[in-house]
């Protein structure tokens, strides 16, 4: 049999104020990691960040539980809570079952591959976290991936403003995410050509036409671009020989606005 349900190794130092940390098993490819975690009062406002290291190179970082389970709900995934969430490494994003199990998590030739949870002052005396896995015994080396990765943008003012900061040079982006409730139109350009025009309202609409996964808008928290409507990875975003790539984003209200891209890339 090909694919499994199996038990990870206990979680080391889960303790109020420290970070959490999960050896994971190299040799076999990780398709869902599924953690569970227990204790009086326990929330996901618990859990300040997560990150996924290989080989020492961060690849996915969320800023907190909460903000996982919130892509998690966009790609329409199984509902998290607090007491039971998942990492996904298989996309059903994509239309075809190759594609979706292209940015499956392969283990092959990896020195070491972690997860550490931060855990703030407020987790309980008594929290416990417990991981499992659904795995392909077929081995195969980490490759291709879906990298997260966080920026940041403070703006003292509402209205429109300009963010450049995005990653170019081969860059492959399948989403970014903006969350700021009040994101309430994205201009998206590639040296002066507009790639993406479109109100929120607009870019959700399209979102939840999708077929047959539906992305899930978060629209109270986040406006999102997705580049993977069709299902189909060659109409992801390419950033070859771009040199100026900048989003316009027209804000509501003045304040921080997190961004999250979610890019298909090759591990090296």
């Amino acid at each position: 049999m090909a694919k499994k349900h199996i038990p990870l190794p206990s979680v080391s130092r889960v303790a109020s104020s420290s970070v959490a940390f999960l050896e994971i098993p190299i040799g076999a490819t990780y398709e869902v990691l599924n953690f569970v975690m227990t204790g009086t009062g326990l929330a996901a406002t618990m859990v300040d960040g997560i990150k996924l290291i290989a080989n020492g190179q961060e690849i996915q970082s969320f800023l907190n539980l909460q903000q996982l389970i919130d892509i998690n709900a966009y790609h329409g995934r199984a509902a998290d809570s607090a007491a039971d969430w998942c990492m996904w490494f298989v996309n059903d994003d994509y239309s075809s079952l190759e594609e979706k199990a292209l940015e499956s998590l392969g283990t092959e030739g990896l020195q070491s591959l972690v997860i550490e949870i931060t855990l703030n002052a407020t987790w309980p005396a008594n929290g416990t976290i417990a991981a499992n896995a659904y795995i392909d015994t077929v081995k195969q080396p980490l490759g291709v991936f879906n990298r997260v990765k966080q920026f940041a943008i403070n703006s003292a003012v509402a209205g429109d403003i300009d963010y450049d900061k995005l990653i170019k040079g081969g860059a492959i982006y399948k989403q970014i995410h903006f969350f700021k409730a009040d994101v309430n139109k994205i201009v998206l350009e590639a040296d002066g050509v507009k790639v993406i025009d479109g109100a929120k309202a607009v870019l959700e609409r399209a979102q939840k036409n999708v077929k047959p996964f539906a992305r899930v808008p978060q629209t109270a928290k986040c406006t999102s671009l997705d580049f993977c409507l069709d299902g189909y990875y060659g109409d992801l975003f390419r950033t070859d020989g771009i040199n100026d790539l900048r989003a316009r984003l027209t804000l509501g209200s003045a304040g921080a606005v997190q961004v999250v891209t979610e890019q298909l890339d090759v591990f090296k």
